[in-house]
C-alpha cells in the first residue's frame, strides 16, 4: 500500500486564508484460490481547494471545492 499527500496553506487576511492539497493511494491484492488466480486494485486521487474564514465572533466557516478520481 502506497499514500501521499501534500498540501499548502496560504493567509490572505488575518481572518481569511487558503489552503490547497492533493492526496494519491494505490492499494491491489493478488491471490490464488483453487488454482484460480484474482486479481484486484484500488487507485485513489483528490485534491481540493478550501477557502477558511474566521470572523471576530470566533466562528469558524469553509467553503471547499473538491475533485476526486477513481481508477
Amino acid at each position: 500500500m502506497l499514500g501521499v499527500g501534500v498540501g499548502a496553506a496560504w493567509t490572505v487576511h488575518s481572518w481569511f486564508g487558503l489552503h490547497a492539497d492533493f492526496n494519491a493511494i494505490h492499494l491491489s491484492h493478488n491471490f490464488k484460490v483453487g488454482g484460480k488466480r484474482y486479481e484486484d486494485g484500488i487507485r485513489l486521487r483528490q485534491g481540493g481547494l478550501y477557502g477558511n474564514s474566521v470572523p471576530t465572533n470566533g466562528m469558524r466557516w469553509r467553503l471547499a471545492f473538491l475533485i476526486a478520481s477513481e481508477g
